[in-house]
């Protein structure tokens, strides 16, 4: 859990609160960062929105009363997270590039087809990654890409990748 201060601006009115949330990436080196934010929750079979923090939405509107506001609906993202992104590449794909001789990305590439399979493509007339980019998968997947790497790259190539808890990637 990580405790920070959030401010948002409402008609040229800035409000500000202390919350505690799980996503440690949001917290800003000089104090408080400036964000919106998102409630989660489910729409019913009915059509009803049911949310999973009405009482922080609630409190949430109240600082917003008698002013005009945006209103967006979509399906949770379940995205990588920006952590998983920089030790990846920062670390298994830039040990193995540097193992096989290789470009970053082209070795960037090459593990996702060894972690994820490979299709044949007639427009390219060769087989690619069955997950063709990073950015879409998930963070169960991007967890599970992290997490057979290194006892593959040392099965398969003697090179020994750290572990996410075992290094400190700089952003």
């Amino acid at each position: 859990m990580l405790r920070f201060c959030v401010t948002w601006s409402a008609g040229g009115t800035i409000s500000r609160f202390d919350t505690t949330i799980r996503a440690p990436a949001i917290a800003h080196s000089r104090g408080c960062s400036e964000v919106t934010p998102i409630f989660a929750g489910r729409v019913t079979e009915a059509g009803a929105l049911l949310l999973d923090t009405p009482l922080h939405f609630r409190a949430h509107l109240e600082k917003l009363r008698e002013k005009r506001v945006e209103v967006t609906v979509r399906r949770e993202r379940t995205q990588r997270s920006l952590d998983q992104n920089a030790y990846w590449h920062a670390v298994p794909v830039t040990l193995m590039a540097e193992y096989m001789g290789e470009e970053h990305m082209a070795t960037h590439y090459a593990l996702l087809g060894e972690c994820f399979g490979y299709h044949w493509n007639e427009g390219f007339g060769r087989y690619i990654p069955n997950k063709g980019s990073s950015s879409t998968l998930t963070v169960e997947d991007f967890s599970h890409l992290i997490e057979w790497c290194p006892p593959w790259a040392l099965a398969h190539h003697a090179v020994q990748v750290p572990l996410p808890n075992e290094v400190e990637v700089s952003p």
